[in-house]
């Protein structure tokens, strides 16, 4: 059996862990659920064994987006949804985070390059910087795509 130091039942390639697994008596067991392996997938088709840091890793990463552009418009009902987070504004950019978190860390993010309008899902701490940075090379590698 493969060692895990925090092990945890999983669906790869989704959001959903399940439980955490301890050990009793040789068997991995879920924490709350009492069962198997085998038992968890009769539930969920194509569960896992995982270590937790990897696993939560992995989802947090598969929740990140790329930039897409969007309308003034939505831009300005996320600003008015819930209090915005770090919003920063500076002569030709601003940028803020939703308050409420997708996943973990990950959260909606929004920001106004020049008079054009942007979103996409990335971690809360992102600095303004960052932001702005990120939509600049995405749009860069469209159009290298375009070309």
């Amino acid at each position: 059996m493969t060692e895990f130091r925090e092990p945890v039942f999983y669906v790869p390639g989704t959001t959903t862990i399940i439980d955490a697994a301890v050990d009793r008596a040789g068997v991995l067991l879920g924490h709350y659920s009492g069962e198997t392996l085998e038992q968890i997938r009769l539930r969920y088709p194509g569960a896992a064994l995982g270590e937790w840091d990897d696993v939560y890793a992995e989802t947090e990463a598969s929740c990140k987006t790329e930039p897409a552009e969007i309308t003034e418009d939505d831009f300005l009902k996320a600003l008015n949804v819930l209090p915005p987070i770090r919003w920063t504004q500076r002569c030709d950019s601003e940028s803020f985070k939703v308050s409420e978190r997708l996943y973990g860390s990950i959260t909606a993010i929004y920001a106004r390059v020049g008079n054009r309008f942007y979103t996409f899902s990335d971690n809360i701490s992102l600095p303004h910087d960052d932001v702005i940075a990120r939509i600049r090379q995405s749009l860069q590698h469209r159009e290298k795509e375009r070309a």
